[in-house]
């Protein structure tokens, strides 16, 4: 298992048109750090745009990556990324959905203030809100991105004009392109039946394929392998059902807004913040104990992927 958190500043989620944002103190994202530490986890931290260029929080992951505590990658808020013009609005939230070139452009800027910040050029990446579609690895691939952690499976966007993985299994694979291979982990997921912890088996084929047939959303609905809005009863039986569709790679994500009260829905108070931490703890000791599960930080994934360049 690797440990993902989408690291973001804080805004207004019911609008995607350069919205005032601001950045949280480390405060709230060192409790987790805190907590992985004493499970051996080395997190993947997904940086947007706001996060690096604040102080604060540039030196803290700076500090975090150079004593080999963590791992840091890219996530794309293009919202916030330059060129910031002409593509306001939620249809234009989803990476996918930008034209290739202000894609490729709005990664470039991503990577440069990236590199600038922490002296490396970044290898991994999440779009933001998940968005990405198989059209999309041309630009990721031109960054310089090896592991790609975007595709999100059991989850359709397409009612808000984003991307559709309902049938994308959990497995690992690779993408194609003219300039390099980008290797994709997906986010753990897939389909409960309402009301209950029952995980329907997900879909073995790996990578992007077409939409099927399936339960209407009356029935099922989707969860992904997170502490966020998850009792540790449904993630035990998300887990299982992991396992049981033999996922070689489980990514548990988070995002560091729900590190700080009131930021998101999913930690509206102090005591909110608290019991997603506890989530993650409990989650934690399940996984190491009775599952007998081992953690993975970045290099070691890209190792198993066959990625040597770091």
């Amino acid at each position: 298992m690797i440990v993902t958190v989408d690291t973001e500043e804080i805004f207004d989620w019911s609008r995607f048109d350069k919205p005032s944002h601001a950045v949280a103190a480390p405060e709230g994202v060192d409790r987790l750090q805190i907590l992985c530490a004493s499970f051996g986890v080395r997190p993947l931290y997904f940086l947007t745009q706001p996060v690096i260029e604040d102080a604060a929080s540039a030196a803290y992951f700076r500090y975090l990556q150079d004593r080999g505590a963590a791992d840091l990658g890219l996530h794309l808020h293009q919202w916030t990324s330059p060129p910031t013009d002409g593509y306001d609005g939620e249809y234009y939230s989803w990476q996918s959905n930008l034209p290739p070139s202000i894609q490729a452009e709005k990664l470039r800027a991503l990577s440069t203030a990236y590199e600038d910040a922490f002296g490396k050029r970044a290898c991994a990446h999440r779009a933001g809100r998940y968005g990405v579609d198989a059209s999309a690895y041309a630009a990721i691939a031109a960054a310089g991105i090896d592991l790609d952690f975007s595709p999100s499976p059991a989850f359709d966007f397409s009612r808000a004009g984003g991307p559709d993985f309902s049938a994308m299994g959990n497995a690992p694979f690779a993408v194609e392109t003219d300039g390099a291979d980008v290797f994709v982990t997906p986010v753990c997921g897939a389909r409960l039946i309402r009301g209950t912890s029952f995980a329907l088996a997900g879909r073995a084929q790996p990578g992007f394929t077409k939409r099927v047939n399936r339960l209407p959303r009356a029935l099922v609905a989707p969860m992904r392998l997170s502490p966020e809005g998850a009792s540790h009863k449904d993630l035990i039986a998300l887990t299982r059902r992991l396992v049981a569709d033999k996922a070689p790679v489980l990514t548990f994500s988070l995002h560091s807004t729900s590190l700080t009260p009131g930021a998101t829905a999913y930690a509206r108070d102090a005591q909110g913040v608290d019991a997603l931490l506890q989530t993650c703890r409990r989650y934690f000791e399940f996984f190491t104990g009775d599952l007998g599960g081992k953690f993975v930080s970045l290099n070691e994934l890209a190792e198993l992927y066959g990625v040597n360049e770091r």
